[in-house]
């Protein structure tokens, strides 16, 4: 009973999870959300020298990710 009910769950999710990823709306945010690091990540660059920005890059892309 168990393994059916996981099942079931497990379909909603994907089901819910397929309708989310294909709305228009989850499209548009993820675009503008894409901007918005190319424009952040072109800012630091202009602001941080070279070895600070290989050093801090990852950790500051993945705290805005």
């Amino acid at each position: 009973m168990k393994w059916l009910i996981s099942t079931i769950v497990l379909m909603v999710v994907i089901m819910f999870g397929s309708y989310v990823w294909s709305s228009e709306q989850t499209k548009m945010r993820l675009n503008q959300e894409i901007v918005f690091l190319e424009e952040h990540t072109e800012l630091l660059n202009e602001h941080f020298p070279g070895f600070l920005w290989e050093l801090f890059s990852t950790p500051i892309l993945t705290a805005i990710g």
